[in-house]
């Protein structure tokens, strides 16, 4: 009797296990017909243009639709330019406009999208495609808006400039979607996992558009620029009095026509109890004559011109007023020399002619009234504006000062050297 030897276990494939358990008539068996159906080339392209439609419509809307509701003053117009915030930067100057209003999104992105909704239209309804060269020479035009976007220096916006990358981004729109479809119809191992993935793909990138919606939609639109109110404004009429203090002395003999003259408001200048000079505000004023003495004892003559003031806005107001300074004579004193000399010797009588008058001079804290040329309107500024400009005017003020004392020194030098030239005379 011949050994019986122990059955081969027996190779169950998963197909099997599947007829086994699983009844024909089971919705899996539809469920894995479908997903075999959707891994075809034409499935997949047919899927991948119907997502390019509407996804390029709606940008399409985003980008063409706010300037016409603009134009009617529609509220929408806003919303749906805020939803564009997501996928554009959406400066006005990059955009085209329409109805004097801008798109939705950039020109390039108008055109681009455009492009992708035209092609997908055309490709649903004739069943055709670009070659591959004349795609990729049309895709080719998207390196350059990239560069121009980031590598190229930045050209200034323009109507014209802002056409061409139109028309570069439509042209670029509709060869990247001719090389997409002509893609995925290719052949080989990663195409054909692609195309069975292609649904999870499309559903990815419907996931970050939403999400990107959701965030622009979330934010609260920019606040529109609100005009400030009004400034209130007066009016200061001619002939308004001001009151000016000069800082340091004067003296015909250290003084030349032209010259400036440091000054001071001494008292606040108020219309209709609003203050508009401030007191201590810097003025300017000028040497316009200055006759220094002479022999035989003629005078100096100094003459001062008030120019200008500064109001509480900064604002120069003009002024007009002079004040004139003659030293005394000595014309009694040239004389005698002269005619009591003149009997016994000519050279001596000369000496008459070595009698000086006095230099005309304006002492330290000299005041004259100026008054306004015409009338002149200034704003009120406000109370952190007057601070600001009352720290400038002190710092002019400041200046001024120093350089009157310093000026009075001189002169207070000056007067010490002739007191000591006199007594020395006196005590010859």
């Amino acid at each position: 009797m011949a050994e019986s030897r122990p059955a081969s276990p027996r190779v169950v494939t998963g197909v099997q296990i599947r007829k086994i358990f699983l009844p024909s008539d089971c919705k899996l068996f539809a469920i894995t017909g479908r997903a075999r159906q959707s891994a075809t080339p034409d499935v997949a392209r047919r899927q991948l243009t119907i997502f390019i439609l509407v996804v390029s419509a709606l940008y399409s809307v985003v980008a063409f639709l706010p300037p016409l509701l603009y134009g009617v003053d529609n509220p929408a117009a806003s919303i749906i330019r805020n939803i564009g915030s997501a996928i554009c930067h959406q400066r006005p100057s990059r955009c085209l406009w329409i109805n004097n209003f801008p798109c939705g999104l950039c020109a390039k992105c108008s055109g681009f999208y455009l492009g992708l909704l035209l092609a997908s239209s055309f490709f649903l309804a004739k069943k055709s495609l670009a070659s591959a060269k004349l795609s990729l020479v049309l895709s080719f035009q998207i390196l350059y808006l990239l560069a121009d976007s980031t590598v190229l220096p930045v050209a200034a916006p323009s109507p014209w400039g802002n056409a061409l990358n139109f028309a570069l981004a439509l042209a670029a729109g509709i060869g990247v979607f001719h090389a997409l479809v002509l893609f995925l119809g290719k052949k080989g191992g990663a195409m054909s996992f692609i195309r069975r993935r292609l649904p999870v793909i499309l559903a990815v990138i419907v996931a970050i558009n939403l999400a990107g919606f959701c965030v622009a939609l979330a934010q609260e639109p920019e606040p529109e620029p609100t005009t400030p109110p009004p400034r209130p404004k007066i009016t200061i009429p001619a002939g308004t009095g001001v009151i000016l203090q000069i800082e340091g002395g004067i003296t015909t003999k250290e003084s030349r026509e032209g010259d400036a003259v440091p000054m001071h408001v001494v008292s606040p200048v108020k219309i209709n109890e609003t203050l508009v000079i401030r007191s201590g505000a810097p003025a300017r004023g000028i040497v316009s004559m200055a006759r220094s003495a002479s022999s035989w004892g003629g005078a100096g003559e100094l003459v001062i011109e008030a120019k200008a003031v500064p109001a509480i806005d900064g604002t120069d107001i003009l002024l007009t007023g002079s004040s004139s300074r003659r030293g005394e004579t000595s014309h009694g004193a040239s004389a005698a020399v002269a005619v009591g000399t003149g009997v016994l010797c000519l050279p001596l009588a000369l000496t008459g002619a070595a009698v000086k008058g006095e230099e005309g001079r304006v002492l330290p804290g000299f005041e004259l009234v100026a008054r306004t040329i015409n009338d002149q309107t200034i704003t009120i500024p406000t109370e952190g504006e007057q601070v600001e400009i009352q720290k400038q005017q002190e710092a002019i003020a400041q200046k001024q000062r120093a350089e009157a004392e310093a000026r009075a020194q001189q002169l207070r030098e000056e007067e010490a050297r002739k007191k000591k030239k006199g007594s020395t005379k006196d005590s010859d």
